[in-house]
């Protein structure tokens, strides 16, 4: 049975195809699995572009705390006075002065910061047809409330455009506030060194002896959560 095609297309920031849209689709949704994280440099053109159209083209990126989007304007504009740019918490609407048909226009995902410190728009120079840019900060209770900074990424731009599939994009930890990525930072160190010293431990155990301390950990596990479930131990 023929996969359904994704109503949007996976490219580069140059609006060029990129190699993820070549990608398994399942029921119109590119998906790569595992969720990359980048701590220490941003991915670059490891990250896609996902193109829209709502209702003219337009293409958008993320970070986990940043959205950018490139939208197409008419070949009309010659500069920013000519437009109209409208966000809120919840919308967006770009149009051109004295045009009632918006360039695009929607209803976001979530919630995002209209006054945020990195919101900014304007035309890029150079550009046949012109392109405005934008950038927009993901509402501030979602980043510091999250639980883990995966569920930071945004499935689709707009609340009624097709999701993307998981893992396509890839976290991008660099653009959160500064005190963030350092408690993260340590965080994922503080946890390799504990799994080293846990290696060199258990090299030094019994088969017997791991599966003891397995099945406590998992216990441990279990009471914290309220299950009833138990793994046999040795009762010492």
């Amino acid at each position: 049975e023929a996969d359904e095609p994704p109503p949007y297309r996976i490219v580069r920031e140059d609006g060029t195809v990129h190699p993820k849209g070549f990608a398994h689709a399942d029921k119109g949704a590119y998906g790569m699995g595992m969720v990359v994280m980048n701590t220490e440099s941003e991915p670059g053109d490891r990250q896609p572009w996902v193109e829209i159209w709502h209702p003219r083209k337009l293409r958008w990126t993320q970070g986990c705390a940043l959205l950018r989007l490139k939208v197409q304007l008419p070949d009309s504009v010659k500069s920013a006075s000519e437009l109209d740019v409208c966000i809120t918490s919840t919308h967006l609407r770009i149009g051109t002065v004295g045009d009632a048909d918006p360039v695009v226009v929607g209803n976001f995902e979530r919630k995002v910061e209209p006054e945020g410190d990195n919101f900014a728009w304007f035309l890029v120079p150079d550009e046949k047809p012109p392109l405005l840019e934008v950038c927009l900060d993901k509402a501030t209770a979602d980043v510091y409330q999250t639980f883990s900074y995966t569920t930071l990424l945004w499935p689709r731009l707009f609340d009624d455009d097709r999701a993307v599939g998981e893992g396509l994009f890839e976290a991008d930890l660099t653009d959160l506030p500064p005190h963030l990525l350092d408690k993260y930072r340590r965080e994922q160190a503080r946890a390799s060194q504990q799994s080293a010293d846990d290696r060199k431990r258990r090299a030094k155990m019994t088969e017997e002896e791991i599966a003891e301390e397995t099945a406590r950990n998992w216990n441990e596990e279990f009471a914290r959560h309220g299950m009833p479930g138990r793994m046999d131990t040795t009762n010492v």
